[in-house]
């Protein structure tokens, strides 16, 4: 890079993986917001895990139509527009005052996650030299870890501890007892007399949801002393927890307004360019990347595997032909198995599964998810520097192999250990030993391997493609973590066992069929599969 404008490589760089931050953030903010959200605004198990999963299902739709946007209006100009959704959709989560809204927010935020997640790696695979190709898209990787790291350390300020909370009461209504149990005493002696509370769901964070009966008739039914004011009497209050989950969410804000003005100033993809005819420009901003002389004798590579592929199809005929039909099956099997191992589930979950499993309080499980996710960010810088160092599929082989081990072990103590703060501490040390192997294995590559691997005329449909099966497979996964658990009796064991195995089919596929990219240029990769 003796020629290249080491400045503007650095901004490619930083302001693209900025988007990573985003889609971090977007993970690990959920993890210490949901247990007051669902104080709040009153969630069932499923609402709590669609909640969860919601903005992976609106990342996944939003994919499969980035990588045709991305085509037409380019790579730079999506991840602007972005950053624009998502600041948009903070300020809608943060003005949400019931459960349906927030639900349609969070599908908002995730159409903006959902074409970072697509644009931002083939933007970096496309425009920075080959030789810092991996630790580029590497990058995009540590910054979205920098991003569930930053998330959940800032849920800590906004928690507040030793509040008083209503210990025990309860209200019969139709056979049904329901329990005010953890109801905010502060709460509760606001409630208008007329307020609708649930019938259907017997749980004190339902208190405040819409149902057919008013909290004055449950009041009156249960013999409770109340004046104009909704005031319990003779209540007995415990100490507990209440977080500002609104003002989590808005600290969102930052990234995405970087993300939104970083992308005024990022060059235009080169390939992305002589794909539309625009050579000249093309050239030029190869030269400023990789050097004059690099410049000149890629632009004849691209524009000869262009012209050569040109002709040749759409993503759906490109399955007739065996060069392109071996990498698609690849990548498309790696985006479904690096979410089956559970990583977007166990990150937004790890607050609320380490307190169920007998960590203590949220804020003691909170400070454990700060853990787990500095060992991810930690691991992940690690994955950095060793990037162009060390091959690609061996990596992303023995982390997998490893991760699996860990899953498979995690899942067999959750079924025999009994429900104490050894069990808890025993998930939370799974937790990282798991996060340290993903990291440092599939978590970082995956982005750059599959943007290797996919040939340039169908590299945004088929990364779109694979982008969406992996944000589904993420998305069906989160959504079905907690009605599983549930059904298990509170036992995360079926869910980790699960995830172990996948993940070691994932290992075998990794080290039977990936093939060796590091320091080959995209076109010597695709020349590997027509031979």
């Amino acid at each position: 890079m003796k020629e290249a404008n080491k400045l503007k490589v650095f901004m490619i760089i930083f302001f693209s993986a900025m988007g990573g931050m985003l889609y971090g953030y977007d993970i690990g903010i959920i993890g210490g917001a949901l247990p007051f959200i669902k104080l709040d605004l009153g969630m069932t198990a499923t609402q709590e895990s669609f909640l969860g999963g919601s903005v992976l299902f609106g990342g996944a739709f939003a994919i499969l139509i980035g990588g045709i946007l991305a085509d037409i209006f380019g790579r730079k100009n999506v991840i602007t527009a972005s950053g624009l959704i998502f600041i948009a959709s903070v300020f809608m989560i943060y003005s949400a005052e019931s459960y349906h809204f927030l639900l349609f927010s969070r599908l908002v935020q995730g159409i903006a996650v959902g074409f970072i997640s697509i644009t931002v790696p083939l933007y970096l695979t496309e425009s920075v030299p080959s030789l810092i190709r991996g630790l580029a898209v590497t990058c995009f990787q540590l910054f979205l870890t920098a991003g569930i790291l930053i998330s959940v350390a800032v849920s800590l300020p906004f928690i507040t501890k030793n509040v008083p909370l209503i210990d025990t009461h309860t209200v019969t209504l139709n056979g049904h007892e329901y329990d005010f149990k953890g109801v905010p005493v502060s709460i509760s002696k606001d409630i208008k007399l007329d307020e609708k509370v649930p019938v259907d769901v017997p749980s004190a964070e339902a208190i405040l949801s819409e149902a057919p009966y008013t909290l004055k008739e449950q009041l009156l039914a249960n013999q409770v002393n109340i004046d104009k004011s909704i005031t319990l009497e003779n209540v007995p209050v415990l100490n507990g927890e209440q977080g500002n989950w609104r003002v989590m969410f808005s600290t969102a804000l930052i990234p995405g307004l970087i993300v939104f003005i970083g992308g005024f100033l990022l060059i235009k993809s080169p390939r992305w360019l002589i794909m539309k005819n625009r050579e000249q420009e093309a050239e030029k901003i190869l030269s400023e990347t990789i050097g004059v002389d690099a410049a000149k004798q890629q632009m004849q590579e691209v524009k000869a595997l262009i012209e050569k592929t040109k002709n040749e199809g759409s993503l759906l005929s490109s399955l007739t032909k065996r060069h392109y039909l071996a990498p698609i099956l690849i990548v498309f099997s790696l985006a479904i198995l690096n979410q089956m191992a559970g990583i977007n589930s166990i990150l937004q979950y790890a607050p609320t599964m380490l307190k169920q499993t007998g960590l203590g309080s949220v804020y003691v499980a909170v400070i454990g998810g700060v853990v787990i996710t500095g060992i991810n960010f930690l691991t992940t810088a690690l994955a950095v520097i060793i990037a162009d160092k060390m091959e690609r599929k061996f990596v992303i082989t023995f982390g997998t192999l490893m991760v699996s081990i860990v899953l498979l072990t995690l899942a067999v103590l959750m079924y025999t250990m009994p429900d104490t703060s050894a069990k808890g501490m025993a998930l939370l040390i799974g937790f990282i030993l798991y996060i340290f192997f993903f990291a440092i294995g599939p978590g970082s590559y995956i982005w750059v391997i599959m943007s290797e691997l996919l040939p340039t005329n169908i590299r945004s449909k088929g990364l779109a493609v694979a982008l969406f099966l992996n944000s589904m497979a993420s998305a069906i996964l989160a959504s079905s973590v907690m009605p599983i658990t549930q059904y298990f009796n509170g036992n995360y064991g079926v869910i980790l066992g699960v995830c172990g195995i996948c993940t070691l089919v994932y290992s075998f596929i990794a080290f039977k069929f990936v093939p060796k990219t590091n320091g080959r240029t995209l076109e010597e990769i695709e020349q590997g599969f027509i031979k």
